[in-house]
């Protein structure tokens, strides 16, 4: 939901991202190649504040504002990714209805026939385009191009109360081996997978969510635009692996593109094609990503087209963010908030915890511990340098709320144990790298690991033992069963046993399964509200006035003498060292990509 070439957290213009200004790039490249086609693979309906709006009926005009910009570029198809239903089902279904294209999505119905090409479809499953393209020796021909889209089944999972009853999804690599067959029999000569799924494995196994290498492996696909993993193919963090050749950019020889997020780069993928007798074959491609803007750095202006689509919706959108909501009497930054408590996260902690408590009180459920769960959505990573919160002590307004809560999610509220409380921990535990007790300068953080998966249950007190192995890895499957990391777990001072029953607030998405957290289902749900975490935040600062922080006993890492640990956070944190409290911190300079170094002192 990138469109303008500007930051509604921060409320300034900004550069290097959003629709509008790849879309001169993409007119460039258009320029270069008489045979040209414009794609989209999922993602495009969420994001920033003018994608809430747009679903809040705020905005003003009735076309969704990303489609008609995406309208004003001509695109030629484009696909559902898992974001666009944030909202809802319906509001995802008439905000598509709205685009010039088709839009293609086959492992996902209303209801599942026998096989997958027997389903009801919510969206067309394909499309065969008929465009007129031109050969190296100047004659025209009728090029038929068949398009297919796929979306992580787990949509039914993180979108649980939009789909459930609505919806079913299939496995992508299942759904593909039925269905491409069906194009090439339809007559298509080239098939194009828009797959907002990742690189993923090269084997393939039932409900991938990252399925693009597996994908690559079904007869009859000539080439696949990935996505969903916010990273770039081809790059050398995939090198070595089976199937992959970073020189080409293909998949098991098939030509792929990942280009990223937020419109700061557009994957390209040039296809040379030789008739042979009445088929086509692709011959010879390569595959890249261009970023947008120059070697030199200069970024390009935004286009106009786009820009004049949307205009009144920008206006509207600046004029909601910029409206008051409370104040907070310290800084709220998120440097740090993967390694040490954060005023960030407790702002939305409490005010989660706030709202649960009013709703529980006076019901059997009210005796209970409530903890309150919430990660740092912004926290560096692929996001980048400039991907933190900081926010000055100071007036408040919705833009804050935005920059500190940046999903569409509800609030809702789980009842578990206290063992499913201990893997909850362990599970976001495995943020954490092994370290060796006495290693100087161990790095600490899985760069695989997103940090919206470090979903601390806030007012729980517990020690992270680093010398330990994660007992999770990354997606949260079990990786050492025998392994603890988890040491001296309470509640308000008090040892939590495993038979002990708790509640936690935390999100819809999170709280429907998101993620592998231990006792994460909608039959644990034992309260729910239609309101935004958002919404709640701001109701919070409404009727508080002023965030006054008061941080609780929490969290810290078993002491280990004699040992310490980098992590990479923005040169901006520098400022903040002094006030992390209960950690010893400090800066080290440069590090790579925008980042600074930092040392953690165990």
């Amino acid at each position: 939901m990138q469109i303008w070439p500007y930051d509604y957290a921060n409320d300034g213009p900004t550069s290097g991202q959003g629709i509008a200004q790849a879309a001169l790039l993409i007119r460039r490249l258009r320029a270069e190649s008489t045979n040209c086609l414009l794609f989209d693979n999922g993602d495009y309906l969420q994001g920033t504040p003018m994608g809430d709006m747009a679903a809040a009926g705020g905005l003003a005009t009735t076309l969704h504002p990303m489609v008609a910009a995406m309208n004003a570029l001509g695109y030629d198809a484009v696909t559902v990714g898992n974001h666009e239903f944030n909202y809802g089902l319906d509001f995802a279904m008439n905000a598509l209805k709205g685009f010039a294209c088709p839009v293609v999505l086959s492992n996902l119905a209303r209801t599942q026939g026998p096989t997958p090409d027997k389903d009801d479809w919510l969206f067309a499953p394909y499309t065969v385009l008929t465009r007129r393209v031109v050969g190296n020796d100047g004659t025209a021909h009728a090029l038929r191009i068949g398009v297919i889209g796929f979306t992580p089944p787990q949509v039914m999972v993180w979108d649980h109360k939009a789909l459930h009853g609505r919806a079913v999804a299939r496995d992508i690599v299942e759904t593909a081996q039925a269905l491409v067959p069906r194009v090439r029999a339809e007559g298509a000569d080239l098939v194009i997978a828009l797959c907002h799924s990742g690189i993923g494995a090269s084997e393939p196994y039932a409900g991938m969510e990252n399925a693009a290498r597996a994908l690559a492996q079904v007869a009859g696909i000539d080439a696949i635009l990935a996505g969903h993993e916010h990273r770039i193919f081809p790059d050398d963090g995939y090198a070595g692996l089976p199937g992959v050749d970073l020189d080409n950019g293909t998949l098991f020889g098939v030509p792929t593109v990942m280009a990223g997020f937020w419109g700061q780069r557009v994957g390209q993928i040039d296809l040379t094609l030789q008739k042979d007798g009445a088929a086509w074959q692709v011959v010879a491609s390569q595959s890249r990503v261009r970023r947008i803007g120059d070697a030199s750095g200069t970024m390009p202006e935004a286009d106009a087209a786009v820009l004049d689509a949307t205009r009144a919706d920008h206006d509207r959108t600046l004029a909601l963010i910029r409206r008051p909501v409370g104040h907070t009497s310290v800084p709220l930054q998120s440097y740090f908030a993967c390694v040490a408590p954060s005023p960030a996260l407790d702002i939305v902690a409490e005010a989660q915890r706030w709202f649960a408590q009013n709703a529980l009180d006076g019901t059997p459920l009210a005796h209970l511990p409530l903890l309150s769960a919430v990660a740092p959505f912004k926290a560096g990573g692929r996001g980048g340098a400039d991907h933190y919160v900081d926010i000055g002590a100071g007036a408040l307004s919705l833009r804050h709320a935005a920059d500190l809560y940046l999903f569409a999610n509800h609030l809702q509220v789980l009842r578990l144990t206290g063992k499913e409380l201990g893997n909850w921990l362990e599970r976001i535990a495995g943020q954490y790298l092994q370290v060796a007790p006495g290693v100087q300068d161990a790095p600490l953080l899985d760069p695989a690991f997103p940090p919206h998966q470090f979903d601390l249950p806030q007012g729980a007190q517990f020690e992270i033992d680093l010398s330990q192995p994660a007992r999770f890895d990354v997606e949260g499957f079990v990786r050492n069963a025998a392994a603890q990391r988890i040491r001296a777990l309470r509640i308000d001072g008090v040892p939590v046993a495993d038979s002990d029953s708790l509640l936690i607030v935390t999100n819809d998405y999170r709280a429907s399964g998101g993620g592998h957290f231990a006792g994460c289902s909608p039959e644990r749900v034992v309260f729910e509200t239609a309101k935004s975490t958002r919404d709640v935040l701001v109701d919070f600062l409404k009727t508080t006035g002023a965030f006054q922080h008061a941080p609780r006993a929490g969290w810290g890492f078993t002491p280990m003498p004699g040992t310490t640990a980098v992590f990479d956070s923005a040169p901006a944190a520098a400022r903040h060292v002094d006030t992390v409290a209960g950690r010893r911190i400090e800066g080290l300079g440069a590090s790579s990509n925008g980042f600074d170094r930092f040392r953690l002192h165990l």
